[in-house]
C-alpha cells in the first residue's frame, strides 16, 4: 500500500497500548474508534452509484424511485445477467390492491446510469409491455427501474422495482476489503463542506482519512454476530459501522446515501463533493464505478470495495488505486 497512512484493519476490535488489535491484524487508527455501537439501517437498498456529473442523490433525493401506490409486485428488487442463461431474465407479475381491474402496463425509468439495461424481449430492443406479468432481459450492464402502472390512472396505481444487470455470474466472495478516504482537494472537506454545513463526525484524524485505509470483513465474523444475515457488501459494511465507536451513515428514500461521517453531497462551483463508490478484483489495476446497489455485490471480481469523499466529475474519473491490495 503506499502512503504512509494506509492501513489494514479487521473488526472488532479491542484497545491495546494505542493500538486496535483485530483478530488477525494490528493497525493504529486514533483513540476515538474502539468500542461497539448499533445503528438502525432500513430502506430497499444501501448506495446506488450513478455515472453522470450530478449525482443522483443529490438532484432527485426525495423522489429517487418512483412511490408505490395500491399496486404490489411479486418482487422489489432484481439481478440478471448480460450472458445466456437461467438467469439472464427475470418474471414480474403486477396487481392492484384495491379492488381496480384497470389494464396494466409497464415502462422503465432511468436510474443514472443508463436507460436501456433491460428488454421486455430477448430478440428485439423493447422498452414497455402491456398485462399483468412481464418479463426483462439483461441486456447493458446497470440498473434500472422497472414501474407497473394502470393505464389512465398512473398517479393512483403504480409499482416499481429495482433491476440491477451484471456481464456474468461470479464465485461468490467470503471476504470484503473496503478502503476508505477523504480526498481533501484544496481543503474541500475542512474549508468548504464544514464552513457550509458545520463539523464532520468523523473520528480519528483526519489526515489518517486523507491518507486513505483499508478494513478486511469476512463472512465467518459477520455470521458469528448475525447469523441470519446474508453476505454482501451492504451487510459487511454495516458490520464495519457496528463496530467503530462513532461511526454512522444516514440514508434517504429507498437507501440513498444522505451522509456517511457526517459528511453529505455539497457543490464548490459547478463540481459535486459526494461519497462516490468504486470496486475491483485483484489484478485490475484501477478503480471501476459501482454500477449497483451494495446490496448485490456478492461476488469476488467485487471484493475490494472504494468508499471515497471527493469532487468526482464523471464516470470517466477515477480515484487512485492504492499500488498494493490487501490479501490477508
Amino acid at each position: 500500500m503506499d502512503g504512509r497512512s494506509e492501513c489494514i484493519r479487521t473488526v472488532p476490535f479491542r484497545r491495546d497500548r494505542g493500538c486496535y488489535t483485530g483478530k488477525h491484524h494490528q493497525y493504529h487508527l486514533g483513540d476515538s474508534m474502539n468500542g461497539k455501537i448499533t445503528i438502525l439501517l432500513s430502506g430497499l437498498v444501501a448506495i446506488l452509484m450513478v455515472t453522470c456529473a450530478v449525482p443522483f442523490m443529490a438532484s432527485e433525493d426525495s423522489d429517487a424511485l418512483t412511490q408505490d401506490s395500491n399496486m404490489a409486485l411479486n418482487s422489489d428488487r432484481a439481478i440478471i445477467y448480460i450472458a445466456a442463461g437461467s438467469d439472464h431474465s427475470f418474471t414480474f407479475t403486477a396487481e392492484t390492491t384495491d379492488g381496480n381491474t384497470g389494464s396494466i402496463a409497464w415502462k422503465l425509468n432511468a436510474i443514472g446510469d443508463g436507460s436501456n439495461n433491460v428488454s421486455f424481449s430477448d430478440t428485439e430492443n423493447t422498452y414497455t409491455a402491456s398485462g399483468s406479468s412481464a418479463t426483462v432481459y439483461g441486456k447493458v450492464k446497470g440498473s434500472i427501474e422497472v414501474e407497473a402502472y394502470v393505464v389512465g390512472d398512473e398517479a393512483n396505481h403504480r409499482a416499481s422495482a429495482v433491476v440491477v444487470v451484471l456481464d456474468s455470474a461470479s464465485a461468490t466472495t467470503d471476504v470484503f476489503y473496503f478502503y476508505f478516504k477523504v480526498q481533501d482537494d484544496n481543503n474541500h472537506v475542512t474549508n468548504g463542506y464544514v464552513n457550509q454545513y458545520g463539523n464532520t463526525t468523523i473520528k480519528g484524524a483526519l489526515s489518517t482519512w486523507n491518507g486513505g485505509f483499508w478494513v478486511k470483513v469476512t463472512a465467518a465474523e459477520v455470521a458469528e454476530d448475525h447469523p441470519s444475515w446474508s453476505f454482501n457488501a451492504k451487510t459487511a459494511l454495516d458490520y464495519i459501522i457496528e463496530n467503530n465507536s462513532g461511526w454512522a451513515i444516514s440514508y434517504s428514500n429507498y437507501g440513498w446515501i444522505n451522509t456517511f461521517m457526517g459528511l453529505g453531497t455539497y457543490s464548490a462551483g459547478t463540481t459535486y463533493y459526494y461519497w462516490a463508490q468504486y470496486h475491483c478484483a485483484a489484478g485490475d489495476g484501477s478503480w471501476a464505478f459501482n454500477n449497483t446497489t451494495l446490496e448485490f455485490i456478492t461476488t469476488q471480481d467485487h471484493a475490494y470495495i472504494g468508499m471515497v469523499f471527493w469532487g468526482s466529475p464523471n464516470a470517466s474519473t477515477m480515484p487512485t488505486l492504492p499500488s498494493t491490495l490487501p490479501t490477508a
